[in-house]
């Protein structure tokens, strides 16, 4: 049953597999229990990391924590005015970070071998 602890491991795999239970509140529910926030404390320092969406949301989220462990950040963005105020945020939240922005709009293969 979803809302119990009593699942092991190999069922947790079965129902992520089923990707009906994978996604969504269910899938967070069950993987919580397990998360460790100590897994976050990386160095990513030497690490180019690529983030797509990163003016904003999840994507601008994952590109902060990214330059926070270290990592040198590349924003790939389709604006470049949301792009420069994103950039602009993650350096203020994070002084001496190495955050830059790429223009390219990933839904357009002319525009990612450009970038390549």
């Amino acid at each position: 049953m979803l809302g119990t602890d009593h699942r092991s491991p190999w069922q947790d795999k079965l129902l992520d597999r089923s990707i009906l239970f994978s996604f969504g509140r269910s899938g967070f529910e069950r993987h919580r229990k397990r998360f460790n926030p100590a897994d976050l404390a990386v160095d990513l320092t030497g690490k180019t990391c690529l983030v797509t969406g990163a003016s904003s949301g999840l994507g601008e989220a994952t590109a902060a924590g990214l330059a926070a462990r270290g990592a040198q950040v590349q924003l790939l963005c389709g604006e470049r005015e949301r792009g420069e105020a994103a950039c602009s945020r993650i350096r203020a939240a994070t002084p001496g970070s190495m955050v830059s922005l790429a223009l390219v709009d990933v839904s357009d293969l002319d525009s990612i071998e450009r970038y390549i």
